[in-house]
């Protein structure tokens, strides 16, 4: 990674003592971002420094550190000084170190997060729907991982919004599409549209394949084999079993033979559909060039799209206000929603959690 000089010092922390909050010594992001939704008595100090506006948690289950920032808070800044925010945020969370005990380059941080930063970005699956309707996307039934069909973005669409609930739907995966265009057997199609979207964002833009971060900054998005791609999950769930036709098969089945087994032994009433990744490092090349290598990623939940008599607007008929020009980040880029649960392990460790697991 190549990061110019920005005229702003690094400031790398003692890691037992982070940015912390409320006189507490670790960052806990779901108290921040339950703090943040409520409305303040009394309007906060402004930061005096950007660094002020990184936090860092400690991963208590897997001992890892995560860095954290919250876009309603840079929301308050400049675009100049959100530029030089993101370029802060990344040399500290890819920055890698050495020790003599540790035989391998390691960072302090496993995972940046910048809460509410998508909340400009539009609802992902409607947008396709509305802009790219006839795309062939891939998908499989929740009960059935292997039998794998394709049918287009617009009737996807569909079934996902009329099967959603409480943040999750009930219809199968759409499986990884690429938005820089197809090679071999992949989906996808160049969406220049979306790709836009992605790079008008001040921290997405430096780490793209061809961003000005990457050492492919003048390449073609054509030409890229890193992506980005997009996919969609339906959340873990229960699914019930009883009617579908398997279930019905089997139980034919069982009268037909004679026997006298539980029927919730043979046939289970329902099956948890997992939504889990194993543990796991992210790597790039291969063969004896192989490294394990970071991974970008915009997590935006499904909004089912809004009734035509519904405004856009807040619920109290304001706009969200931007506090500069040139943002894209609002003082309402907060949600409540949690879409991806991670266990973080510390990067020092990488090696024995390798013969471990």
């Amino acid at each position: 990674m190549y990061f110019p000089h920005d005229g702003i010092g690094c400031k790398y922390e003692n890691m037992s003592s982070p940015n912390g909050e409320n006189g507490s010594s670790n960052h806990d992001p779901l108290h921040h971002t339950l703090h943040a939704s409520r409305k303040p008595a009394v309007l906060a100090s402004p930061r005096r420094h950007l660094s002020d506006l990184l936090y860092v948690e400690h991963y208590e289950n897997g001992g890892g550190y995560v860095l954290h920032a919250y876009a309603n808070e840079i929301a308050r800044l400049t675009k100049d000084e959100t530029s030089l925010l993101a370029k802060q945020f990344f040399r500290s969370l890819f920055t890698e170190r050495e020790k003599k005990s540790i035989p391998v380059l390691f960072s302090y941080f496993c995972i940046g997060i910048v809460h509410g930063a998508a909340k400009h970005v539009p609802e992902l699956v409607h947008y396709i729907r509305n802009h790219h309707p006839n795309l062939i996307v891939s998908t499989s039934p929740l009960e059935t991982k292997n039998a794998t069909s394709t049918i287009i973005a617009k009737e996807f669409s569909e079934n996902v919004f009329c099967t959603y609930v409480n943040g999750c739907y009930r219809y199968g995966p759409m499986h990884a599409i690429s938005l820089v265009g197809t090679k071999g057997e992949e989906r996808g199609k160049f969406c220049d549209d979306v790709l836009e979207m992605i790079a008008r964002d001040p921290f997405l833009s430096l780490v793209l394949p061809w961003g000005k971060l990457s050492s492919l900054s003048s390449m073609d998005p054509k030409q890229s084999n890193d992506g980005p791609i997009l996919w969609v999950r339906p959340g873990e769930q229960a699914l019930p079993l009883h009617g579908t036709p398997k279930a019905r098969s089997k139980k034919a089945a069982n009268f037909s033979l004679g026997t006298f087994a539980s029927s919730r032994l043979t046939s289970p009433r329902q099956i948890q559909v997992p939504d889990r990744t194993p543990c796991h490092a992210d790597h790039a090349d291969d063969g004896l060039l192989r490294h394990t290598t970071a991974t970008i990623g915009l997590l935006k939940a499904i909004h089912p799209p809004k009734p035509p008599w519904t405004s856009s607007k807040q619920d109290d008929g304001r706009e969200p206000r931007k506090v500069h020009t040139g943002n894209l980040y609002t003082e309402d880029s907060v949600s409540g929603r949690i879409i991806k649960d991670v266990v973080v392990f510390d990067p020092r460790h990488y090696l024995d959690l390798f013969i471990r697991l």
